[in-house]
């Protein structure tokens, strides 16, 4: 089905077109839309660069998720819905990222590898070491194991955010915290 730019068309139509795989009713949908989710995140965030990144994954979910909108009249506060669900993730994982003091990773490896003491009573060289092992870890495992160990997340959330399987964020979970045990023992007895 294609949509003729020139004809005014209603929401509805616009989306039972997209979910029919028409391309660029969808297109007419972002351009419509666009400009009030971005203000959306460019009012949340206070940096445009960021609720451009942030709108633009919104439509992406949306596109990808279309399927899912329950009424094609409610297209806006679904795109909204999405847009917020972005916007959580969003802070979720910059709080991750903001934790200096980690909760730490081979507490569950079986590796006996203390990284955190209940006191807090880091060295600064022991908190370097941490960094540095986790620095070594590819993106994909670094990424899986801090969302598992410091975000708090299951492995379901884990894989829907990576857009990947279960199975595989569980699998990357594992190998991140061997490999993260093995750098950081070699890091320690380095130091030592």
């Amino acid at each position: 089905m294609s949509i003729n730019g020139d004809v005014l068309v209603s929401d509805h139509a616009l989306v039972v077109a997209a979910r029919a795989g028409c391309v660029e009713s969808f297109e007419r949908l972002f351009n419509q839309y666009h400009p009030r989710i971005l203000a959306y995140f460019v009012r949340r965030t206070a940096d445009r660069e960021l609720a451009a990144d942030l709108a633009q994954q919104t439509f992406i979910d949306a596109f990808r998720f279309i399927d899912r909108l329950a009424h094609a009249d409610s297209i806006s506060a679904w795109l909204y819905g999405v847009a917020r669900n972005k916007l959580r993730e969003e802070w979720r994982w910059q709080r991750m990222h903001k934790v200096l003091s980690l909760e730490w990773i081979c507490e569950h490896s079986g590796e006996g590898v203390e990284l955190m003491r209940d006191d807090h009573t880091h060295t600064c060289e022991e908190r370097d070491t941490i960094h540095q092992a986790l620095h070594n870890l590819t993106p994909a495992l670094h990424d899986a194991l801090l969302l598992y160990s410091i975000g708090g997340y299951a492995s379901k959330e884990i894989a829907r955010m990576l857009g990947i399987a279960d199975a595989t964020v569980r699998q990357r979970i594992a190998r991140a915290r061997e490999a993260f045990c093995l750098c950081y023992t070699r890091l320690s007895e380095d130091s030592a």
